[in-house]
């Protein structure tokens, strides 16, 4: 082999490409709804209060967390292989 990539090689990627944008997009839409939701309602950093701004700044922080996870799950789903044993030695019947 010099160096090619198969033909599912490159349909996977450019599946997990697509995963990845459609899931980014959703989320950064998410927060722009949540920022007009939230912007304007105090007096706090940005015209946010501290509540809702507090609550918008979480809610972008677990978007972006959430993305990485969709990120590692994509790339690396060997990783999690492992996983899968544990949960079943604890969904055994008693």
């Amino acid at each position: 082999m010099s160096g090619r990539i198969g033909k599912q090689k490159w349909t996977d990627l450019i599946a997990s490409i697509l995963v990845l944008v459609g899931f980014g997009y959703v989320l950064i839409r998410a927060c722009f709804e949540f920022y007009e939701i939230a912007w304007g309602t105090g007096v706090w950093l940005g015209e946010f209060s501290l509540k809702w701004g507090m609550g918008f700044f979480a809610f972008v922080l677990l978007c972006v967390l959430s993305w990485a996870t969709v990120i590692f799950i994509l790339w690396k789903p060997n990783v999690l292989a492992g996983w899968g044993e544990g949960i079943k030695y604890y969904r055994k019947p008693a």
